[in-house]
């Protein structure tokens, strides 16, 4: 009986993935890894712009929520 739960223990263990950084990232390369170091999609590497949201000035000009100049593409609304 011991030796049963010990062996369901272990393999609880083993089955739970470390994600000390979170389940995906991003490589030196810019390429993007799961906790196992295969590739994935680049989407599942995506986080959110943490200089966002972008807005225009008067003279049309894209600024980061900081004040910073920013890509006019940033400040490109989806339609």
């Amino acid at each position: 009986m011991k030796r049963t739960l010990a062996f369901i223990a272990a393999a609880m263990l083993l089955a739970t993935p470390a994600l000390a950084e979170g389940p995906y990232k991003l490589d030196a390369k810019g390429g993007c890894h799961d906790v196992h170091g295969k590739f994935a999609a680049k989407a599942m590497c995506a986080t959110p712009d943490p200089d966002g949201p972008y807005k225009l000035d008067a003279k049309g000009n894209c600024h980061a929520r900081t004040g910073k100049f920013a890509a006019k593409a940033k400040c490109a609304m989806p339609r």
